[in-house]
């Protein structure tokens, strides 16, 4: 009869985990649910018991491959079966295009991400869903999502046409930076959009007129502008100046259209010409949509001017048969654009001008006088002579500090200002101590100038009075 010889108790022995790298001590399971194939030994009936295995030494795992923690892939919808195609879309400003978007969470906790674009204005693209709250990969739940990233540029001159790289980023919120991003590029056609200005819609001319054209590009690419203009009646030659200008992003190109005559019109009426202005973009076909102006051709002499012509010499005739002397009018206070409004209603005419010192509560340049007065009679025809108020006249105060009155007199006389002495009861002959303005200011002619003056002449002592008694007695002590 054969007895089960169990082998003794193993020593204790470390095992790397082949998923996460961490080293279990006698278990049959990591931490994170990896089986690690422990194997059960049983003894040999007939074979003696083997000798205890010496215990392996320790040696350290090696350190697993670096994985990142959150994985973003991007794919084109059109191409979802081609993961390795280039993310390279291409759209028409005014219109969207989307790319697919996935994200996985790979590494051990839960966390919450925020989707954005980077590269492209804030107002050019769209995440279908911002914020993706993601499990570990491995567990349950939702450990990957799928996101649509919807790009749509406006259609306007800021959408440049060119390739725009750009980065879809995902900002993890528990570590608060950026954990994965992908490059991908959105290439912007271009398209055309232009407006046309026509400055005046009406021009009128004897021989030719002329039209200035302004065609704006609200594109968002450079384009060359081709400018034309017809005669609805082909009986005008036209000139366009320049035919093509090129135009930049945002920028205005202009021409001038010239309208010619095919021949005068020596007496007769006003001919209409209607001219259509168009514009075109070099190389792409389109329909122009033109813009009409009207060019009146004036004749030289109007049909109306013999009848005309009769009519004034009629009334010309009149007037010098009912002509009177006329009355006239009071201009003052008016000015000169006034008074020639009132003379001519008057049937006269604006004379000589001159100017004086406005008086007080005269406004500058207006009439303050005239000749003949208002209400006088003349003949029409005549001329007023009016005088205007004109600004003060200034000079420098001279100096007459230490002067006497007299004299100070003469020198504020002469240079055309007045005096005022301070006290008035002052004499020809006092002393000027103090002078306001002070000299060297300007002052307009005519003012007065204050003078403080003083009496030159010494003032008399006065005699001091002293005690009669006292001397007396005094006299009488000496006497004794």
């Amino acid at each position: 009869m054969h007895d089960f010889q169990t082998s003794p108790p193993p020593a204790t022995v470390e095992l790397e985990c082949p998923k996460c790298g961490t080293v279990a001590l006698n278990r049959d399971f990591c931490s994170c649910g990896e089986y690690l194939g422990w194997e059960l030994v049983l003894a040999d009936d007939d074979a003696p018991a083997p000798a205890p295995a010496p215990a392996p030494a320790y040696r350290p795992p090696e350190p697993a491959e670096a994985r990142p923690a959150t994985l973003l892939t991007l794919r084109d919808p059109a191409r979802v079966d081609d993961p390795s195609a280039a993310v390279a879309v291409s759209v028409v400003p005014g219109i969207e295009v989307a790319v697919l978007a996935t994200l996985r969470n790979q590494g051990e906790i839960v966390d919450t991400y925020d989707l954005r674009v980077d590269g492209l204005p804030e107002a050019w693209w769209t995440v279908t869903t911002p914020t993706v709250f993601l499990n570990p990969w491995g567990t349950s739940g939702d450990y990957q999502q799928d996101v649509l990233v919807r790009l749509h540029p406006p259609r306007t001159p800021a959408s440049e046409a060119r390739a725009w790289p750009l980065m879809v980023v995902a900002r993890s919120r528990t570590r608060g930076v950026d954990v994965a991003w992908v490059p991908a590029t959105l290439t912007v056609q271009p398209f055309q959009n232009t407006v046309m200005h026509v400055a005046p819609e009406r021009r009128r001319g004897r021989r030719h007129a002329s039209f200035d054209v302004a065609v704006t590009n609200q594109g968002n690419s450079p384009m060359e502008v081709v400018f034309g203009a017809t005669d609805t009646e082909a009986s005008c030659p036209i000139a366009v100046f320049p035919e093509r200008a090129l135009v930049p992003v945002g920028a205005t190109g202009t021409a001038i259209v010239r309208v010619g005559v095919a021949r005068p019109i020596v007496v007769g009426r006003a001919a209409d010409h209607q001219v259509d202005i168009t514009h075109r973009v070099s190389g792409v076909e389109s329909e122009p949509v033109p813009r009409r102006v009207l060019f009146r051709q004036k004749p030289w002499l109007p049909i109306w001017l013999p009848a005309t012509l009769l009519t004034l010499a009629t009334v010309a005739v009149v007037v010098a048969l009912l002509r009177r002397d006329a009355e006239v009018p009071k201009l003052k206070g008016s000015t000169v654009p006034e008074a020639l409004v009132v003379l001519e209603k008057h049937d006269l005419l604006l004379g000589r001008t001159t100017y004086a010192t406005a008086p007080k509560g005269a406004a500058l340049n207006t009439i303050i006088a005239q000749h003949p007065a208002g209400g006088d009679g003349m003949e029409k025809g005549e001329r007023v002579n009016i005088t205007l108020a004109a600004p003060a006249k200034t000079g420098a105060v001279p100096p007459v500090n230490g002067m006497t009155l007299a004299q100070a007199a003469d020198a504020l006389t002469a240079a055309k200002f007045g005096y005022d002495p301070q006290p008035s009861s002052a004499g020809n002959d006092w002393v000027v101590i103090r002078q306001d303005p002070t000299p060297g200011s300007k002052r307009a002619l005519g003012t007065k100038v204050t003078l403080a003056v003083e009496d030159p002449t010494p003032a008399a002592a006065t005699p001091v009075a002293t005690g009669g008694a006292g001397a007396a007695a005094a006299g009488g002590a000496t006497a004794a």
